[in-house]
């Protein structure tokens, strides 16, 4: 039986688009946890400027207000982006992680820079805590909605990956093999019809 050779040995197959896993309880506490300390945080901000700014040696007055209203209507947005986050999707849930996350970690390094530098603090530690914890916790909440965590699948794809090569290699052998066996056979062919040379 003679093989196309125009024809691949393996038909390629489309891979199958498994769904991203769904978040588990853990995840999606955290998440809504996340969500609701930053509405609260916003709110008190907005609210209570003073309270939310008790950290800062500032006056109170309209600065005051100005500022705890902007850093309130920021957080609420933060909050309000991870609260009506899809759960069932994960780029977008992590899009909101990751937007919290940055708003955390810059906030943690401007808080250290200005601690050093002695910017009108009275306790710079809380603040500096509590928003690398956030920032820490958003982190591994990320972290755990990897896909690349799955070790065993991972193992397994390559597994799959590495009995493919073996059967596509024993295929073109084969075919090889059968290749040079007609080959052989037509030589044969070839050389017995051939006249016998006459001897003179």
């Amino acid at each position: 039986m003679e093989m196309d050779p125009t024809l691949p040995l393996l038909r390629k197959t489309a891979p199958a688009s498994t769904p991203a896993p769904p978040l588990n309880s853990l995840q999606r506490s955290a998440i809504t946890l996340f969500s609701a300390v930053r509405i609260a945080r916003g709110l008190i901000f907005m609210a209570w400027p003073a309270l939310g700014l008790s950290s800062f040696d500032i006056p109170q007055g309209g600065a005051t207000f100005l500022l705890g209203s902007l850093l309130g209507s920021r957080e609420l947005l933060l909050g309000a982006l991870l609260w009506t986050a899809d759960l069932r999707c994960p780029r977008e849930t992590r899009r909101a992680l990751l937007a919290n996350l940055v708003s955390d970690a810059a906030d943690t390094l401007i808080l250290i820079f200005s601690a050093v530098l002695s910017w009108h603090w009275r306790n710079p530690f809380i603040e500096i805590a509590m928003s690398a914890l956030l920032a820490s916790l958003e982190h591994l909440t990320l972290w755990s909605m990897s896909p690349d965590g799955d070790a065993e699948g991972d193992a397994t794809a390559a597994y799959r990956a590495g009995l493919q090569a073996a059967d596509d290699k024993n295929r073109r052998l084969d075919t090889w093999l059968s290749e040079l066996r007609m080959a052989e056979a037509q030589t044969v062919r070839a050389a017995s019809t051939l006249p016998p040379e006459s001897t003179a």
